[in-house]
C-alpha cells in the first residue's frame, strides 16, 4: 500500500502532459503547424501538429523548452511566443497577421505582445 501512495504522491507532483500552445486560426485549416526554438543562432523542432477544418492546433512544449519560440506555418506565416511555462491559447485570422491575434491565454505572452504593440 505504501508503494502505491508513493506512486501516487510522485504522480501528481509531476507534469505529465507538459505545457500546451493551443490556436484557432481559420487561414490555417488543415495546414501543418510547427514550433520551433532558438538554440543560438540556429533553431530546433520542437513540436509540430495539423491544424483541423476549423483551423484549430494543439502543440506540446516541455519545461526543457524555454525562452523565445516561433509558431511557423509555410514561410510567410511565422508568429513569435515566449516559451515560459505555461499554457497558451492564441487566436487570429493567420500566423503572420500578427495585428489579428489575440492572446487568450498566457501572462507572458499577453505582456509581449502588448509590448510589441507599443514599439
Amino acid at each position: 500500500m505504501s508503494i502505491f501512495l508513493v506512486f501516487y504522491i510522485l504522480l501528481l507532483g509531476s507534469d505529465i502532459s507538459g505545457q500546451k500552445i493551443r490556436g484557432e486560426f481559420p487561414a490555417h485549416s488543415g495546414q501543418q503547424i510547427q514550433l520551433k526554438g532558438f538554440e543560438g543562432f540556429g533553431t530546433y523542432s520542437i513540436a509540430e501538429g495539423r491544424a483541423d477544418a476549423y483551423g484549430n492546433f494543439e502543440l506540446n512544449y516541455s519545461r526543457d523548452d524555454f525562452g523565445v519560440g516561433v509558431l511557423m506555418s509555410g514561410k510567410d506565416h511565422r508568429f513569435i511566443v515566449i516559451l515560459s511555462g505555461e499554457d497558451i491559447y492564441l487566436s487570429g485570422e493567420a500566423l503572420g497577421f500578427t495585428e489579428s491575434i489575440e492572446v487568450v491565454e498566457g501572462m507572458e505572452n499577453r505582456q509581449f505582445a502588448q509590448f510589441a504593440r507599443e514599439q
